[in-house]
């Protein structure tokens, strides 16, 4: 599963449903303590955003809204950047069950675009269960996205 854009040579892919995304703040901070957020409300803080894997771009926010941004390369360094007070974080919701870390909080945004989510593989298989396991996905998921 990749999310985002996906174009990879060699390949191809069945889009699944999309993905909510969330805010990731410290623990502690007003906002953790809300039952939403919007964009707007991570304005004049810095939002740390993963260049290798990420799916946050400062192209979410209006231009006019001068974000600080911390630049980071993995998953760990996001969260704790995160955890440590130095900066917030917009991610697929999926972020707040596979990486939980003390001192980091997720909150909905309710504004925020969705995330495309793509099942890939190799073009052609390389097993021949390939498109059952595809069937088997899209059916669990509730299909393809419209």
């Amino acid at each position: 599963m990749l999310r985002g854009r996906v174009r990879i040579p060699g390949t191809r892919a069945a889009r699944l449903p999309d993905e909510t995304r969330v805010a990731a703040v410290p623990e502690g901070d007003e906002p953790a303590a809300r039952a939403s957020l919007a964009l707007a409300d991570l304005v004049g803080r810095t939002v740390a955003i993963n260049r290798v894997t990420g799916t946050t771009a400062a192209s979410l926010w209006p231009a006019a809204s001068r974000l600080e941004i911390s630049w980071v390369a993995t998953t760990e360094d996001w969260l704790v950047r995160i955890a440590s007070g130095g900066a917030v974080g917009v991610t697929p919701a999926a972020t707040s069950q596979l990486h939980r870390l003390p001192g980091v909080a997720y909150v909905p945004l309710a504004d925020a675009p969705p995330v495309p989510v793509w099942l890939v593989w190799t073009d052609p298989p390389t097993h021949p269960a390939v498109p059952r396991l595809v069937a088997l996905v899209q059916e669990v998921t509730g299909g393809p996205a419209g």
